[in-house]
């Protein structure tokens, strides 16, 4: 729409009398109300459209208030997915923790039972045991 026509109130005199009017300015105070329906119109058109856009990467094309919502489904989604793998990898580590416990304390008795530490079996054993306790420090 092309920019409305602008009115001031005014007042003719007639020959007998004062008649009011309006005239046309180019920063009045008034515009008609048909000019001012349609510009109503069109800004709550721009308001309640939904801007659309093309997403390369997927080669589809969205609207950002359903790309918002989708998109803040998938961040609720990949937190809770975060909650149960960081309370998986908590078990996992208190597991870990207890075995590391368990085979330093089976190495202990082999050492106080008094074995053969040298031996093929038991030092391999034990180099393995220690190698893979290192891996987890």
């Amino acid at each position: 729409m092309s920019e409305p026509k602008r009115y001031t109130p005014d007042y003719t005199f007639t020959g007998t009398a004062f008649v009011p009017t309006t005239r046309e300015v180019g920063d009045g105070e008034y515009v008609r109300y048909c000019d001012y329906a349609d510009l109503k119109a069109e800004r709550d058109a721009i308001h309640s459209s939904k801007l659309v856009y093309f997403i390369h990467g997927e080669g589809r094309w969205a609207n950002v208030v359903d790309e918002n919502a989708r998109l803040k489904a998938e961040v609720e989604r990949l937190t809770e997915l975060n909650k149960k793998i960081m309370a998986t990898a908590d078990i996992i580590d208190a597991s870990n923790q207890r075995l590391i416990k368990a085979g330093d304390e089976f190495v202990s008795l082999l050492e106080y039972e008094e074995y053969d530490m040298e031996s093929a079996g038991i030092k391999d054993m034990v180099d393995a045991w220690n190698a893979a306790k290192n891996l987890n420090s």
